[in-house]
């Protein structure tokens, strides 16, 4: 049923409020169509009246309204937000553990000393650890390492120290040398 024609349902039992009926009344006097809806309506109304439902329609109509009722109780929620049981979660945890193990073991190197170098391991070569003053930038100290001949091999370590290569042992105490002379660029050099 739409808004008009319980409004014509009102109009018919004399249910309407007086600004409503004159409304509605103005409305009738301009529209044909809905002349003819309110006969309608007004013809439903007196057929209601005259015949009074039976007991059979009265529980037919009981029984057709607890059915609904009763379905619309049984409805599953649209959104179940059941959590995981107890073997998912286990299921989850043995998938992470395997995928774990396998990305672990698969990139791990097969020589264990790969890749690892203790802090008191004795380094091969010409090379000097050097820490560098905080405030130098990173120009100065490529143009310092260009100068000196260095190549870096290492660092910086947790200390701050990175370790230089040189060719040979004239060229590493050349630079050990000059090194020392940058006080403004180097906090420490030391032969390893």
């Amino acid at each position: 049923m739409n808004d008009r024609t319980e409004e014509m349902l009102d109009y018919v039992h004399d249910r309407l409020d007086p600004e409503a009926r004159q409304s509605l009344e103005a409305d009738l006097s301009r529209d044909a169509h809905l002349r003819a809806e309110l006969a309608v309506v007004q013809a439903v109304a007196r057929e209601g009246a005259a015949t009074p439902p039976t007991a059979e329609a009265r529980d037919a109509g009981w029984a057709s309204l607890s059915a609904a009722i009763d379905a619309d109780a049984r409805r599953i929620p649209a959104n179940d937000n059941r959590g995981f049981s107890l073997a998912q979660v286990a299921a989850i945890a043995v998938f992470a553990v395997v995928i774990s193990q396998f990305f672990t073991l698969s990139l791990w190197p097969d020589d264990p000393g790969a890749g690892f170098a203790p802090a008191s391991q004795d380094t091969s070569g010409f090379v000097l650890q050097v820490g560098f003053a905080p405030e130098a930038t990173a120009a100065q100290l490529t143009a310092l390492l260009q100068e000196l001949g260095a190549t870096l091999v290492d660092g910086p370590g947790a200390l701050g120290l990175v370790t230089l290569s040189f060719t040979d042992e004239a060229a590493r105490t050349a630079a050990l040398e000059a090194l020392r002379a940058q006080p403004d660029l180097v906090d420490i050099v030391s032969q390893p």
